[in-house]
Parts: structure tokens; C-alpha cells; sequence
């Protein structure tokens, strides 16, 4: 049935293609034929030009036997320019007329051809539109003559007027040639199709039965098990014993392939079995194995909060000693001038205990050096109260929330204490500030002790830079940090750079990664800037970036919408 409707469809797929060939060939052939009339009709026009045009329009009369002779001049023109044929006409007000024209060698003999002077009866309106426009125009056409493939050549007279040089082909024969040759294809190719038809017939009625007998045969294996039934068995063994071709061929093959399915199904059978096993004895143990990995990675958690907890207590520890370095000034201004009221108290009291009550200028200028003792241990007293009670603050308003800050504060305040942090770690310690703070900071929405600590550590960082540095370079080399804010519309950027040991190229994109540190083992856990990252980042929806050069510098930029939701 396959076969027969692949036949089916061919013929009528080659009918069309040979219908559309018909009428598409056609029409490509037509066109072709422009360029060819086209010549024709400029030879003839040189001939018979616009001279002779203007005689014959003007009344000059033209004998029958020389118009005889134009006659016979252009059909053997013709005839050479393999053309039907040429001819010249002109218009006038009561219609248009020949001047000249071609004729075949049968009108020759019954001399039924174009007159001189005739008037051209059924007029194309092509002819008429190329009087008026003066266009070129290949036509497709039929008249009293026929049907023709025409080109209309306007061309013009000395005297300004219009004449048309014109050239035909004949349709008819070419036609019925073209049409004969197609039908005769399509009759060969339905012809084709009877025979092939006949011969699948004949080929599949001796190939579908035992195919058919196979396919059930193939089906029973399918839902028996590979365990057909008794008839189905039979039959494709008799099969098998009688047919000396492919298809008993097939059939043998199909039998043995039987028997090793069936042996291979047995064989898959035992080895599902084993697999069964050996997956549930696989399960127990990755049971097991899997309470180990989780045994490990809840230790593995305590361990990483550990460390950000070692890294908390290390921040911590670093603001502790810039507290302490801080409030050190001003209690050994305290404790200077206490001593030193102490002495000139009892200078005062020697003083007194002189016979007639002492020297008043020297009493009065002791009370005056304690009056001003007195002052600055009360401004150096109230300086640590201050920075006391900051701190005091800070720890209550630990509530993790946003809030207005004056952010120019917030930096210099934590600036100085890591600075102060570290000399009190190593008092031979020292380095340049330049600060710059833009008034157009302002108050912004962050979370004060989360910001603390990311300008603690970064001045951390790079103190501990500048510290390694100046141990390599000694008094030749300078530290510098330089901190600064700008306001911007909605931004606001602070930037801490330092002329430090700076950081390596190579590892430059892992410095925000957690527990990745530059510093030797027992010096850093590796979580600082990973923290300020997150705390950037996340926290405050800001951006946090780094620009280093080894040996030379190292600078963060961190930008921070004023207003945060």
C-alpha cells in the first residue's frame, strides 16, 4: 500500500510539475524572445527609416511592383532573422496603417498578405499605448493573423512624427510542439506507474504473508515473555524449513534470536536479582555514611561559627586597645596634673606657714597653677567620659536596625581608634594622615556597629600594610593613609588608600573570599573583608571594590546609597 500511494503521488506530483512547467517555461521563453525582436525591429527601422516614413505619410506614391520588392526584401529578411514578421506602420487621425511588412511563403502564393497602405484592423491597445507614451513594449497578442510574440519599436521622424518598427513571432506551432512534448511525459510517467504498480503487487503479495507471519510471531514474543504460542511457533518454523530465500533467512535468524533472548532474559533476571541485593546493602551503608557527613558538617559549622566569632573577638580586641590607647592620654594628663596640684599644694601650705601669712604674689600665682591644673584634669576627665560613653552608646544601640548617622563622625572616630589600636600594640609605630571629609555627606541610613567594623578593618589592614612596609624599608619610608568622603546626588563614596605592601595581581579577585588571607598562619582568620563585604553589600546595598599595586598601594572604594530602604 506504501509503494502503491509512493507511486500514486509521483504521478500526480509530475503532473503538476508538468503543468507548471508549461506555463512557466512558456512565459521564461516569451521573455527571452525581447532581445531578438528587438534587433529585428531596430534592423528594419535603419532600413525603411524615418525619411521613407515621412515620403509615404506625405503621399508619395510607391508602384505596386517596388512595393513588391519591399515585400520580398523584408520576408527574406524574415526568414534569416528566424522571425514571422517585420514590419513598419504609422497613424493617422482614422486609424494605422502599414508602411511596410513581411509576408510567409504561403500568403507569397495565394497572395493574401499585407497590402501597402492596409489598416490594421484589430489594433492591440499595446500599439496605440506606444503611439502615445513612446515606450518600448513586448506583447503577447493575437489577431487576424494569429497569435504572436510582438515587440512595438515607437521611433520618430525627421518631421517629428511617430512611427513603429515591429517584429512577431508565431505562437501557435511552438505551442502545440511544447504541449505535445509535456503530454507525452506525463503519458510515459502514468504509463511507468501502471507497470511498477503491477510489479509491487506482484512482489509484495510473495514478500507480506510471511513478513505478516513474522511481525505476529515478533508480536507474541513481545507479550509472552519471549514464550510465543503454539501456532505462532509453527507456523515460522514451517517458514524457516520451506523458504530457501531472504525470508526463510529471516525467519531462521528470527528463531535463533528467540532461543538467545530467552537465555539473555534468564541471565538479566538473576543479575536483577544480585543488583537488588547489592543496592540495599549499597543503601545501608551510604545510611551510614551519610550520618557521618552530617556529623562532620555540624562540626564543620561550630568550627566556621568559631572563627567568625575568633574574627568578632579580633575586631574587638583591636577596638579595645584603641579605646585604651585613647583614654591612656587623657588619664596621664590626669594623673601629671594631679601629682603636680599635689605639690603645689603642699607649696602652698609652706607657703602659709611662713611668718606674717607668706608672700601673697607667690600664693596667689600657687592657686593660679592649680586653678589651671584644676581645668585640665576636668577637659582631659570629660574627654574620656566622652569617649566612654560613645562607647556605652554604641553597645546599647546595638539593635541592628538603620539609622541617620553622621558618617564623617562615624569614619574619623573609627579611623583614629584603629590607628590608636595598633600603636598600642607597637608604640614605635607612627604614620601620615590625610583625612579629607566632604560636608555633603551628611547623615546616612546605615547600621552604625556594622560599619564600625568594616572601617576598623580596613584600617586595620592597612596599618598592619604600612606597619610590614616600614619594617622592610626602615626610616627612609613614610606611611601614609589617606581617608576620604564625597557626596554625590544620591552616592556617597569613601575611599581608604594606603602606600603599603599592597597586594598581588594573582590573588587580587580572592581577597572577599571567606577564610582567604595574605597574612602568615596565626595573624588573620581570612574572614575580615569577606564580613565588610557582606556588610557592604548586602546590609547596605552598596558597592565594595579594590584597586592594588604590589608594593606600591592599596586602595577600597566603597559606595553607599544615602537613602536605603
Amino acid at each position: 500500500r506504501l509503494l502503491f500511494l509512493v507511486l500514486a503521488l509521483n504521478v500526480v506530483l509530475t503532473t503538476f510539475y508538468t503543468a507548471w512547467i508549461y506555463h512557466e517555461k512558456r512565459s521564461l521563453i516569451y521573455q527571452n524572445f525581447e532581445g531578438k525582436l528587438t534587433a529585428c525591429a531596430y534592423e528594419i527601422a535603419e532600413v525603411y527609416d524615418g525619411r521613407y516614413q515621412d515620403g509615404i505619410i506625405d503621399g508619395e506614391k510607391i508602384s505596386e511592383q517596388a512595393y513588391r520588392k519591399i515585400l520580398l526584401d523584408l520576408s527574406a529578411q524574415s526568414k534569416r532573422l528566424g522571425v514571422a514578421y517585420l514590419y513598419t506602420m504609422f497613424k493617422k487621425k482614422d486609424g494605422i496603417y502599414f508602411s511596410a511588412s513581411s509576408a510567409t511563403d504561403q500568403e507569397l502564393k495565394t497572395g493574401k498578405y499585407t497590402n501597402f497602405l492596409e489598416k490594421y484592423k484589430e489594433v492591440p491597445p499595446e500599439v496605440e499605448q506606444s503611439f502615445q507614451d513612446r515606450k518600448n513594449r513586448l506583447v503577447l497578442c493575437k489577431d487576424e493573423w494569429g497569435s504572436f510574440v510582438s515587440v512595438f519599436l515607437p521611433l520618430v521622424t525627421p518631421k517629428g512624427r511617430i512611427f513603429i518598427s515591429g517584429a512577431d513571432i508565431r505562437l501557435d506551432l511552438f505551442d502545440r510542439v511544447l504541449a505535445e512534448t509535456l503530454w507525452r511525459a506525463a503519458g510515459i510517467s502514468f504509463g511507468a506507474f501502471l507497470i511498477f504498480s503491477i510489479l509491487a503487487y506482484l512482489l509484495v503479495s510473495r514478500i507480506s504473508k510471511p513478513l505478516g507471519t513474522l511481525s505476529r510471531f515478533a508480536v507474541a514474543l513481545a507479550e509472552n515473555d519471549f514464550k510465543p504460542l503454539p501456532e505462532h511457533q509453527a507456523a515460522i518454523d514451517r517458514i524457516a524449513a520451506e523458504r530457501r530465500d531472504e525470508i526463510g533467512t529471516l525467519a531462521s535468524s528470527v528463531i535463533s534470536m528467540q532461543t538467545a533472548l530467552g537465555d539473555y532474559l534468564e541471565t538479566i533476571r538473576r543479575y536483577n536479582q544480585e543488583l537488588e541485593h547489592k543496592v540495599a546493602e549499597r543503601t545501608e551503608e551510604l545510611h551510614c555514611k551519610n550520618g557521618a557527613l552530617q556529623d562532620s558538617l555540624d562540626k564543620l559549622k561550630e568550627t566556621q561559627n568559631q572563627l567568625i566569632v575568633q574574627e568578632k573577638l579580633a575586631s574587638l580586641g583591636a577596638l579595645t586597645a584603641g579605646i585604651a590607647h585613647e583614654i591612656k592620654n587623657p588619664l596621664n594628663f590626669v594623673n601629671n596634673f594631679s601629682k603636680l596640684s599635689k605639690d603645689l599644694l603642699q607649696e602652698l601650705q609652706e607657703e602659709i606657714a611662713k611668718k606674717e601669712g607668706g608672700d601673697p604674689e607667690e600664693i596667689s600665682a600657687l592657686i593660679g597653677d592649680l586653678t589651671l591644673n584644676m581645668s585640665k584634669i576636668a577637659e582631659h576627665g570629660a574627654r574620656a567620659d566622652r569617649i566612654v560613653k560613645g562607647m556605652l552608646q554604641h553597645a546599647r544601640n546595638n539593635t541592628g536596625e538603620r539609622q541617620k548617622t553622621d558618617l564623617n563622625g562615624l569614619l574619623d572616630e573609627y579611623v583614629n581608634l584603629g590607628y590608636q589600636g595598633m600603636r598600642g600594640q607597637d608604640s614605635s609605630f607612627n604614620l601620615t594622615f590625610e583625612k579629607s571629609y566632604d560636608p555633603n555627606v551628611g547623615l546616612v541610613n546605615v547600621v552604625p556597629q556594622d560599619f564600625s567594623r568594616v572601617v576598623l578593618n580596613l584600617v586595620n589592614n592597612a596599618c598592619y600594610a604600612l606597619q610590614e612596609k616600614a619594617k622592610k624599608q626602615g626610616e627612609k619610608y613614610v606611611p601614609l593613609l589617606k581617608v576620604t568622603s564625597l557626596g554625590k546626588d544620591d552616592l556617597v563614596e569613601i575611599r581608604i588608600r594606603d602606600n603599603g605592601s599592597g597586594i598581588p595581581r594573582s590573588v587580587l579577585d580572592q581577597i572577599f573570599n571567606p577564610f582567604f588571607t595574605t597574612k602568615p598562619a596565626g595573624d588573620g582568620t581570612g574572614l575580615g573583608l569577606s564580613i565588610s563585604y557582606d556588610i557592604v553589600t548586602q546590609g547596605h546595598g552598596g558597592t565594595f571594590a579594590v584597586d592594588s599595586q604590589e608594593g606600591e598601594f592599596t586602595e577600597f572604594l566603597i559606595t553607599l546609597p544615602k537613602k536605603t530602604s
